[in-house]
């Protein structure tokens, strides 16, 4: 009875030893594991931020330019989601101020001719009274 227990008590420790040796085994795969996950959560984190910023950096660039007050930038739009609808919207809004200040020059050109002919006008009828 001495040997089997003996035994037995040998076995439990070899039993022991090795759950042991396996539960080292999964910690360092577990921490593996997590630290690959860390990794590639980073690097997904990363590329969405500069999926999300370089459309929004090219936004704000055409807005100040068009701020600064030179509209003859060309806006390209290249995606459909909401920076895409930005930058067209912003496309729109510097093709309308184009069309508002061509507008704005004509009227402008039309109303100095209309004036210099008022002004030519009434200087002939002068030089006719003095002669």
């Amino acid at each position: 009875m001495a040997k089997l227990y003996a035994l037995n008590t040998l076995h439990s420790q070899q039993a022991a030893e090795h759950v042991t040796a396996t539960m080292h085994v999964a910690q360092k795969w577990v921490a593996a594991v997590c630290a690959l996950i860390t990794v590639f959560g980073i690097v997904l984190a990363f590329v969405i931020t500069r999926v999300i910023t370089h459309p929004l950096r090219e936004a704000v660039a055409v807005a100040e330019t068009v701020a600064a007050g030179d509209l003859t930038s060309r806006i390209e739009v290249k995606s459909q989601d909401e920076t895409g609808q930005l930058l067209r919207a912003l496309r729109r809004m510097n093709e309308n101020l184009m069309q508002l200040i061509d507008g704005v020059r004509t009227s402008a050109d039309s109303i100095s001719s209309a004036s210099q002919q008022i002004a030519s006008g009434v200087q002939r009828p002068r030089k006719r009274s003095r002669r």
